[in-house]
Order: structure tokens, then sequence, then C-alpha cells
């Protein structure tokens, strides 16, 4: 079809392009060449319009133009292959699948683990030394929890009773673990377990908390007797909600997030959630205020030491 412009009447009408040379205006009858080259449209809209239909129609025709729909499509289909199954990094999947929801409890259950540093005896049995919560931030094995819990299993190896090991249950499943990191000063350690992790929790920015009294979930196990190994394998792992009360900084500079989620002895070390990602990492509290470390100054840190940890596996 032509878009003509009438040079009698000014009127403006579609022609088939089999129409072509001379023919008669639909508005005024009076004849006039209709050809592809007409003059502008007194319309600007219009104009514009038909510049960018002729420019569209020489481009589409053009070879570079068709090479590169063709490598924008073909990279387009090797994407949504190499997402469905997993050869790149979960960020930039097609179907994401592998990040922790508390919707599908399921999926909490193989990201979260019982961690437990003790000391076994020849017949197999395990004297607890401490236990808490850890939680994955990587598949393949490495996951943060509060640095007191490990806190004996980064003293040297050997003590009068025998080795100090560290294991996290995962699902009721026991797999042995290394403390990679611990800081200095502040309460977090990132642990390295020797199995895969189907699933992890997104870990939130920095200034993540832009007003207060917003609903956050705190995810832990709950507390229990620290000398029997079937009470460590028993031990459910439950959410509490709450909001935040407070942001602050104490004396030496660390930043914490006071919330009313309720925690018990073994949610130390458990994710502090809020919109699906995670903000802290739970600490300590009583009476209804509990405390969680803010994770945003110690992100970078944290991804920085499991890269680290992965160039000297290479």
């Amino acid at each position: 079809m032509i878009l003509h412009t009438c040079p009698h009447c000014n009127g403006s009408s579609f022609y088939p392009e089999v129409l072509r040379g001379q023919t008669n205006c639909r508005s005024c009858g009076q004849p006039f060449e209709l050809s592809q080259l007409t003059r502008a449209h007194p319309n600007s809209f219009v104009s514009a319009f038909l510049t960018i239909q002729r420019a569209a129609r020489k481009a589409r025709s053009a070879p570079a133009t068709i090479y590169a729909a063709a490598s924008v499509a073909t990279l387009f289909v090797v994407w949504i292959v190499l997402s469905v199954f997993g050869f790149i990094p979960d960020e930039i999947r097609f179907a994401n699948r592998r990040f922790v929801s508390l919707d599908n409890w399921e999926r909490a259950k193989q990201a979260v683990g019982l961690v437990a540093v003790g000391i076994p005896n020849e017949r197999g049995d395990i004297a607890f030394l401490s236990y808490g919560t850890a939680w994955a931030i990587c598949n393949d094995g490495f996951m943060l929890t509060n640095k007191h819990i490990v806190l004996l299993a980064t003293k040297p190896p050997e003590t009068p009773l025998g080795e100090v090991r560290t294991w996290v249950y995962v699902d009721k499943q026991r797999i042995n673990a290394d403390v990679v990191w611990a800081d200095v000063v502040a309460d977090i350690a990132v642990l390295k377990v020797d199995d895969y992790l189907p699933y992890r929790f997104r870990v939130g920015g920095k200034n993540t908390i832009q007003h207060l009294n917003v609903e956050v979930a705190a995810v832990g196990f709950q507390e229990m007797p620290t000398k029997v190994e079937s009470t460590v394998m028993d031990t459910e792992l439950a959410s509490t909600k709450g909001t935040v009360s407070r942001v602050y900084q104490d004396a030496v500079g660390t930043a914490w997030i006071e919330h009313t989620a309720p925690l018990k002895g073994g949610s130390s070390g458990g994710p502090l959630i809020l919109d699906g990602r995670v903000i802290g990492i739970n600490t300590t509290g009583e009476h209804g205020i509990y405390q969680a470390l803010d994770l945003g100054p110690y992100r970078d840190k944290v991804f920085e030491v499991v890269k680290e940890w992965r160039d000297r596996q290479d």
C-alpha cells in the first residue's frame, strides 16, 4: 500500500501498488500520478512514519541485518539450552530453580544445615561442644554461620580428648565441613562442606533496609541437648516472623539489625530474610528483642573468600 496526498485537495489515502501511474483521488476524484516517491505528508507524524517505513524496508533486505538477526537468535537459543541444563551461573539463567524461597520449605531444608562442632571417640560417639545453624550461599558447598559456633574448630586440631571436628547436618545427612574463613571482629564465618548443595539463598546488597517495621523471617534450628547425635539428627528446622525495630552500630563499628522474630539456642548463625533475600545472620537476643549481624558490609568479602578458595583448587 502507498500513502499519497492528493495535490488538488490535500486528502490522504492508501492506494494499492498495482494502481501506480495515473489514478484518481478517492476524495475529490481528480486525476494524479501515483508513485512510491510521493511528496511529504503535511502531517509530521505521518511523514516520520513513512520515513521509518522506507528505512525498515531497505534494512530488512540488507545482508548485515540478516546476519545480525540470525546471530542474536542463535545466542538466544544457546542461552536457553545452557540455562535448562545448568551450565551457566544462576543469576543469568533463563529458568533459575536453584534459589530458596520460604514458600517451598523442602528447598529450604536442603539449603540450611545444623552445624555442630564436636570430638568423636573410638566408639564413634561424639561429644558436642557447640552447635547452631549454617546456610548455603553457593551450590558447591559454601555456607555462612556465626564465628562463635565454630570458634573451637579454628583452634589447634588436637585437644586432650581428641580432634575437634566440624559437621553440618543438611536434611538429616551428616557432611564433613571445614572453616574456610572467620572475621577477626565480627561474628561471621564461612564453611565449606564436602557435598553439592542443590539450593542456596539470595544474599542482599548493602543498605537493603530502607525503613523500620518491615517484616522479616528468621530461619534456624531449635534448642537441643548437645551430647546425643540422634537429637541432632531429629532437630527440626523452623521459621519465625517479626519486624525490624532498629538498625545500629556498636562501639567497634559492627552493624546490627534488631528485630522481633523469635530465636532459640540453635538459631544462631541462621539467615534473617527480607523480601526473599538474606540481610543478616541471627546471633543472639532475649525477651522479644533479637540481634542479627548486618550482612551488607561483609557481602563482598565473603564472596572474595569463596573466589580465592576456588582459585587455589584450580
